[in-house]
């Protein structure tokens, strides 16, 4: 099943990195009906609830958070997986206003070896899944040329984007399809992000408009690695061992006002209509679990 795969691929990939940039998980455990991640406790809320507040942010801000991300994806990327489902809703804020990589529950490792029916191996560089959140899906994967660790700095591109317009990159006013037709554009090179950013605001922000471009483009082209976003002028000015370190100031830091306060996130995102008192005990097979 596919939420069983979800689980594993979670623990994985979690179990396998340590980066201050991404969620720490210490243990899991399991009951007779449910499964347990223990993990870091970020109290700051989630990035898009965070943009739902503010609205935009401004570029120094923008380059704050991106720069973590970045932070986080070159360790997970080091760490043999693609993420896939990058997006604000998966960054959380720790109580130092420091964001945080989650939900890798659709991460893959790539490259990998598989062994296929016959006895014999394949060496899969990328993965044909259709998977991940639509406005943040690349052209490559739209294109069923598969996907890589290229899909993720996509991803952040988009983030650059809806950061600081509070939109997707290529919106096409609530239509799907039009924003999948765009983004294939880009992928066979009929369309590029200069085409759709406002041609003022392109002229005055040159820097964060040449970075948004290097991340929206087709995959030969984008950046694919920290080193790349560290080249960007409009990068040039971050203190990367300030970052690693958490020694530089968070644009916000959170309020936080004990140690059980939860107003940070958004209270319709809870669990709902599942009667914790009256479950039933599970009585299915557990046995793809039974290490945890």
């Amino acid at each position: 099943p596919v939420r069983l795969s979800h689980v594993l691929a979670e623990r994985d990939a979690l179990g396998s990195v340590d980066s201050r940039f991404i969620l720490k998980l210490t243990e899991t455990y399991q009951d007779k009906n449910f499964i347990y991640f223990l993990t870091d406790v970020l109290l700051g809320g989630d990035m898009i609830e965070y943009l739902t507040k503010v609205t935009t942010l401004d570029v120094a801000a923008t380059k704050f958070y991106i720069a973590n991300v970045a932070i986080g994806l070159s360790h997970l990327h080091k760490a043999g997986f693609v993420h896939r489902d990058l997006k604000p809703e998966n960054l959380l804020i720790g109580a130092d206003g420091y964001v945080k990589i989650c939900d890798l529950g659709l991460a893959r490792r790539l490259p990998v070896m598989k062994k296929l029916p016959d006895g014999k191996y394949d060496y899969q560089t990328k993965s044909y899944t259709i998977c991940g959140s639509p406005d943040f899906l690349p052209p490559e994967l739209l294109l069923n040329r598969g996907c890589d660790h290229h899909a993720d700095w996509w991803a952040v591109g988009c983030m650059v984007h809806e950061m600081l317009f509070a939109k997707s990159a290529f919106d096409a006013g609530g239509d799907l399809r039009g924003l999948y037709i765009k983004v294939c554009k880009i992928g066979l090179r009929n369309l590029s992000l200069e085409d759709e950013l406002d041609a003022q605001w392109a002229e005055e922000n040159p820097e964060p408009s040449a970075l948004m471009a290097a991340l929206l483009c087709p995959e030969d082209d984008r950046i694919e690695d920290i080193d790349g976003i560290k080249d960007q002028p409009c990068m040039s000015d971050i203190d990367w061992e300030g970052l690693n370190d958490h020694s530089v100031p968070a644009p916000m830091v959170p309020v936080i006002s004990a140690k059980e306060d939860v107003s940070n996130f958004n209270p319709e995102a809870e669990i709902s209509g599942v009667d914790w008192a009256n479950l039933e005990e599970f009585t299915g097979d557990d046995s793809w679990c039974s290490d945890f």
